[in-house]
């Protein structure tokens, strides 16, 4: 079949921006409903056109486990789990696409996640991401590191070395295959006003900042519930786009609670 002869097809497309309450701020993430997925290199090529850190999208499900399968891809890798495109989907499906139940699951790489909403926003229960093995040597100064299979964390002294760090990525992609977070206990003397304050670098996926990455807070609820002496957190990513989000440990599973609104929406032709 020629070019021309080529057959296309249309997808709706929608941007929204998650763990804020509003535009220019938080992580943005498209998504993009099917009714179902093409081929791979379809998904990945809309990904990387999108260039945003991810990109979602979804099917309906064909059982009862859940209401929608759920993918989601950085430009370059498809990813096993995404907590910021996760409320921008499920933010979609609520305030625009007329879901009128007060719970939507999704059934992903890491299980069934599923989405509560709520007056002041949503609250999704998602695994916990362990972070077990210390670390003793890093390229810069930090309090204590410890490594898991999808994140290392580092722990700096201070809030302000978290939003004053400036990120060698080609050492960065060296120190971890999947990613890294730097974390420092909020202080309010230094104008914190959450718990904890975080940033996270992923260059080897594709993502050399990420602005709000609930993921990495999957980790992070493993890391300080114990050093701080509570299991409820509040928690400030500290990108140049912000975004807050409380985590709440509950057993071997994270509540993440947050707000998201859209941003953009439209038809991209394939």
């Amino acid at each position: 079949m020629g070019t021309a002869e080529r057959m296309s097809t249309d997808y709706q497309i929608f941007q929204l921006n998650a763990f804020t309450d509003r535009v220019f701020s938080g992580g943005p993430a498209a998504v993009v409903p099917m009714e179902d997925f093409p081929e791979d290199e379809v998904l990945r090529g809309i990904a990387s056109d999108n260039n945003l850190s991810e990109t979602a999208f979804t099917a309906p499900c064909d059982n009862d486990e859940a209401d929608f399968h759920l993918r989601w891809f950085t430009p370059t890798v498809e990813v096993d789990l995404c907590g910021h495109a996760t409320l921008a989907t499920a933010a979609l499906y609520f305030s625009v696409l007329n879901w009128n139940r007060p719970v939507i699951r999704f059934l992903t790489r890491s299980g069934v996640l599923s989405i509560r909403k709520e007056a002041a926003g949503y609250a999704m229960d998602f695994p916990i991401l362990p972070t077990l093995e210390p670390i003793t040597a890093a390229p810069f100064p930090f309090v204590q590191a410890v490594s898991g299979p999808e994140f290392a964390i580092y722990e700096l002294a201070s809030s302000t070395d978290v939003r004053t760090f400036t990120p060698d990525f080609a050492q960065i992609a060296g120190m971890h295959e999947e990613g890294i977070i730097i974390t420092a206990k909020g202080d309010p003397a230094r104008g914190d006003t959450t718990d904890i304050v975080s940033r996270m670098f992923a260059p080897n996926i594709g993502i050399p900042e990420d602005p709000v990455t609930g993921a990495a807070h999957c980790a992070l609820a493993t890391f300080w519930p114990q050093k701080l002496g509570k299991t409820t957190l509040t928690a400030e990513q500290a990108s140049a786009r912000r975004g807050t989000l409380q985590l709440s440990l509950k057993g071997d599973r994270v509540e993440l609670k947050g707000q998201a609104v859209l941003y953009l929406q439209g038809k991209i032709t394939v």
